[in-house]
């Protein structure tokens, strides 16, 4: 599954493929595998694999790159 997020701004924060596949169900919190994170000016931060950490029943936390922030 591929998408797009932006920040506040209306500025984009990343292009990614997201956990689950297009033509199934998924149930639970989608994240980001692959994707490209920009800075709110535009800039690339990051290329690339996306580490994230799961504890409970709250959102992944991507834990690599550091700086995204909050998935939920």
């Amino acid at each position: 599954m591929r998408g797009q997020i932006f920040y506040d701004s209306g500025a984009l924060k990343s292009v990614a493929t997201y956990n689950g596949d297009e033509d199934q169900c998924y149930y639970g919190h989608s994240y980001p595998v692959t994707a490209t994170f920009f800075d709110e000016d535009g800039r690339a931060l990051h290329a690339g694999k996306f580490t994230t950490s799961r504890s409970g029943l709250g959102c992944p936390l991507v834990v690599e790159p550091e700086g995204y922030g909050a998935l939920g």
